[in-house]
């Protein structure tokens, strides 16, 4: 899975970018140069959590900082429930990664 913040939004299927859009407000302006994908990533990295990661209940902020310090890629063999609060808010990506592994995805942009 590629580690670009826009590359992993234009590679979600639409129902769950759209979903991403709808919980946390985005507001998609069409007459902007910008496609969809680039424009929620802009909002994305400009989200409080990321700045005070301390708003995270700590379980996911330890979290956060496992899938940082393995450079933006973490392979476990279940989802961890800390994860949901980061994959609500857009900050952590997850996908299957073979049998019993799910990769754990931090994109670039949030790793500066």
């Amino acid at each position: 899975m590629p580690l670009r913040l826009v590359d992993i939004l234009k590679a979600l299927p639409k129902t769950e970018l759209e979903s991403l859009v709808a919980r946390l407000g985005v507001r998609i302006d069409p007459a902007k140069r910008l496609d969809p994908p680039a424009q929620i990533a802009r909002a994305l990295v400009a989200l409080p959590e990321l700045r005070d990661p301390s708003r995270l209940p700590q379980p996911s902020v330890e979290l956060l900082h496992r899938v940082a310090e393995a450079r933006g890629t973490l392979i476990v063999p279940n989802l961890p429930p800390a994860l949901q609060p980061l994959a609500e808010r857009g900050i952590v990506f997850a996908r299957a990664e073979g049998k019993n592994q799910v990769e754990l995805v931090l994109p670039s942009a949030y790793l500066v």
